[in-house]
Order: C-alpha cells, then sequence, then structure tokens
C-alpha cells in the first residue's frame, strides 16, 4: 500500500473516532438549560489548508426563553491550524430575535493561508503551467441584519469590511500584474431579499431557500475600489423517503462582480462548498454559474450515511461571454457521519475535467 493511500485511510479513520467522542460528548450538555455549549476537534482536509487541525466550540442559547415562535441563536469558534502553514479563525454567529421579527447573521474571520493563483478567465485558469504560489493574508467581516415582512419572506442590509494581502510573490508574475494591487481594504453596503423554508438551515430535508444579495464597495464608505457584487442563490430539497431519509437536493447560484474588483473580490467555481474537484479558489472570474444535484442517503446505518452528487459550473466575464464549451463538470461521491443531532461530517471524494479529483473533511453540507 503506498504511503499517501496510508495517510487517508488513517485520516479518515481518525476523523470518525475523534467526530464519535465529540458527539458522545455533546450529548451531556443539558437540554433543559437555556445555554448550551460543546467542543472538540477533529482532523480535516481540502485543496487549500491540505491536513489540518480544526477545532469547534459551539454554543447556542434563545434570547428570549419564552419565545416557542424563535429558533435559537448560536456562535462557532473553528480555529485551524493546518501542516502546510495555514492558519484561520472564523466566527460564525446567528442571533434570532422576538417572534423572530428580526435576524442578524455575521462571519468574522482571520486567515494566513499559503494559496496559489492561475490568473484570471477560463483561458488562463485551465493552463496547469500558470500555477503561482504566494501568501494570502486576510481579514472579513461581514453582517447582515433582516427584518421579516412577510411569513418566511426576509429583507436585510449587508455591511462588508474585509482585507486581503498577497505576499511572497517574486515567482508570481500573473499575480504581480493584477491592476488593482496586492493589498486591498475593501468596504461594502447593500440589500438582501430572502425566501427561506427551510426545516433546519444547515442539514435541509425538506424546503427551498431563495436568496437575492446586493452590495456595493466604495471609497465613500472607507474602502479602496470601487465595485459591486451581485449574487443569486436557489436550493431546494426534497425528502424522498420519510422512512430512510433519502434527500435529493439541488442548487443553482450565480455570482457577478462588476468594476475595479480586487482578485480576492472576484467570482470563483471551486470550493468545499461549490465544486469539490477543483483547487479551492481556482477558476476565477467576474462571473461564475454554478448547478449542482445531490442524492443523500442519511442514516443509512445508525448515524452513518452516504451521498452521490453531480455538478457544472462556467464563468466569463460577462454574461455575453458564456460559453458552454467550457463548463467544467464534476461527479462525486461522499461519506456523512452524524457528529451531532442534524449537523454531519463529511469526507467528499470528486472527479473532474481533466482527470482532476478533490477530497474535502468537513462540517455541515456543501449547501
Amino acid at each position: 500500500m503506498k504511503g499517501s493511500t496510508k495517510i487517508w485511510i488513517c485520516l479518515l479513520m481518525l476523523s470518525i473516532m475523534c467526530q464519535q467522542g465529540f458527539a458522545q460528548d455533546s450529548t451531556k450538555t443539558d437540554s433543559t438549560k437555556n445555554f448550551r455549549i460543546t467542543g472538540g476537534a477533529i482532523p480535516t482536509y481540502n485543496s487549500l489548508y491540505r491536513i489540518a487541525l480544526t477545532g469547534a466550540v459551539f454554543t447556542s442559547f434563545k434570547l428570549y426563553p419564552d419565545d416557542s415562535l424563535t429558533q435559537r441563536s448560536s456562535m462557532e469558534l473553528s480555529p485551524l491550524v493546518s501542516f502546510s502553514g495555514a492558519v484561520a479563525f472564523p466566527l460564525y454567529t446567528k442571533l434570532f430575535f422576538r417572534e423572530d421579527k428580526w435576524r442578524i447573521f455575521n462571519t468574522t474571520a482571520f486567515r494566513r493561508v499559503p494559496d496559489k493563483y492561475w490568473g484570471i478567465g477560463y483561458d488562463q485558469n485551465i493552463n496547469d503551467e500558470n500555477e503561482e504560489e504566494y501568501l494570502r493574508k486576510q481579514f472579513m467581516c461581514y453582517t447582515t441584519l433582516y427584518r421579516r415582512i412577510m411569513p418566511k419572506v426576509y429583507a436585510g442590509i449587508n455591511y462588508d469590511l474585509n482585507y486581503t494581502s498577497a505576499s511572497d510573490t517574486e515567482n508570481a508574475p500573473l499575480l504581480e500584474a493584477n491592476p488593482v494591487g496586492l493589498k486591498n481594504w475593501n468596504s461594502g453596503l447593500g440589500l438582501t431579499l430572502s425566501y427561506d423554508s427551510r426545516d433546519v438551515t444547515i442539514d435541509a430535508f425538506e424546503g427551498m431557500f431563495l436568496e437575492f444579495r446586493s452590495i456595493f464597495y466604495n471609497k465613500a464608505f472607507a474602502g479602496q475600489n470601487n465595485y459591486e457584487v451581485w449574487l443569486l442563490d436557489y436550493r431546494q430539497y426534497q425528502k424522498i423517503s420519510e422512512k430512510k431519509n433519502l434527500i435529493l437536493a439541488w442548487q443553482a447560484l450565480g455570482r457577478w462582480a462588476v468594476g475595479n474588483v480586487p482578485f480576492s473580490e472576484l467570482s470563483y467555481l471551486s470550493s468545499p462548498w461549490g465544486l469539490r474537484a477543483y483547487f479551492w479558489g481556482r477558476y476565477r472570474d467576474n462571473l461564475a454559474l454554478l448547478g449542482q444535484l445531490e442524492l443523500r442517503y442519511l442514516n443509512l446505518w445508525r448515524k452513518h450515511g452516504l451521498v452521490g452528487w453531480i455538478a457544472g459550473g462556467t464563468m466569463a466575464n460577462n454574461f455575453g461571454r458564456i460559453d458552454l464549451g467550457e463548463i467544467l463538470p464534476e461527479v462525486g461521491i461522499g461519506y456523512r457521519f452524524e457528529a451531532l443531532p442534524r449537523a454531519n461530517l463529511r469526507v467528499d471524494f470528486a472527479l473532474g475535467r481533466e482527470a482532476k479529483f478533490g477530497l474535502n473533511v468537513q462540517f455541515t453540507e456543501s449547501f
């Protein structure tokens, strides 16, 4: 057996064992208390961070314990340290106020990651010889304030403050030639309109999610660049079998960035939540269009399950330049372990164009 194969087998087994211990510890939480906290750490893997140790401290609580209409608020800190030298400290906060009339969602994160860059557009990104390495430092604070205006319909305001710095670019001429520069502070304000009928947002069995989002970055908001980002995200979940937890899920996503867009703010197809066969952040341009269809057989045996999916995506400078011959296809199969009720560890293997493949070990579903 090859050494690399042994590493993947050990990583998978260790992940499962750590998750089982994590799940057992979490059951000790007193469900009668308003404030609940669980925590643990597991080895994870994706194309960007490689093998890493990822921690998770999850707290949930109700801002109004007597309100039966409002779901529990939560905060999750997921620090990461990888063998590649990457470190990350993301904090995810979701606050639900009385009668679910108001919501505040926030993502705050710092990352220091050895990264790769292939350029902008299909022709540059498809060429493996364009691969360049650099060091990326990133900070972001993205907040959305929602107001319920109808049953399951929310309108909101977005604010995003982000910073990206690219260094160690001596051997990265494509990145050096980026017209917007290698260090950028960006600040933007925008609007959101969403419909959400999912039963559980992080692991939906049924329901629909549809969201339109816009954000305008401008020097008037204390940023360095003027550009816009438009996003449309549609997700549908259909429970095929009540007894076996057989779920059919699909997603259609479009993101379009217009103006003086920094390289770090361009739309990209490949990530643990998009096309999983390709390097995270590769295949970037102003416009990205993505579709996924996934069959999930959860709780196939006790807390273990399987998934399979097909997906595809394309990118272009604008809608008029979309070329169907540049679609990136993908097929994949995955393993699921229910570490907590309705919260899965996922191990996904995906195969893409020209034998590109990816392995992802992450918390929660891809969409």
